[in-house]
C-alpha cells in the first residue's frame, strides 16, 4: 500500500471528503497524491497529518518498518558473523 492509500483511508475513516482536506492543507494536489500520481513532499505529510488528526508516525508506521527490515535483511547478508549461518557467542556476565 503506498502513502496515497493510506492517507485516503484515514481521511476516509474520518468521513471527510478530499474538497476539505484540500482545502485545509492548502495545495490542490491533495487529490494526486492520493491517488498515487504523486509523491508528496515530507511538509505535505506534516500538512495532510494536521488535517487527518493523525501523527505523522502512525501514517509512515508501515513505510518504516518495511525500510527498517529491507535494510536489517540486507545488512545480515553481508555480515561476516552471518556467513556460515551462526550466531556469535554471547558472553554471559
Amino acid at each position: 500500500m503506498n502513502i496515497g492509500e493510506r492517507i485516503k483511508l484515514v481521511r476516509q475513516a474520518r468521513q471527510l471528503d478530499q474538497k476539505s482536506v484540500s482545502k485545509k492543507v492548502g495545495f490542490t494536489s491533495y487529490d494526486r497524491i492520493e491517488q498515487g500520481r504523486m509523491e508528496p513532499k515530507f511538509s505535505q505529510i506534516l500538512l495532510i497529518c494536521d488535517a487527518l488528526d493523525i501523527k505523522v508516525w502512525e501514517l509512515l508506521a508501515e513505510e518504516l518498518i518495511s525500510l527498517h527490515l529491507h535494510f536489517h535483511l540486507a545488512n545480515l547478508h553481508f555480515h561476516p558473523a552471518m556467513h556460515h549461518h551462526h550466531f556469535p557467542a554471547i558472553p554471559f556476565r
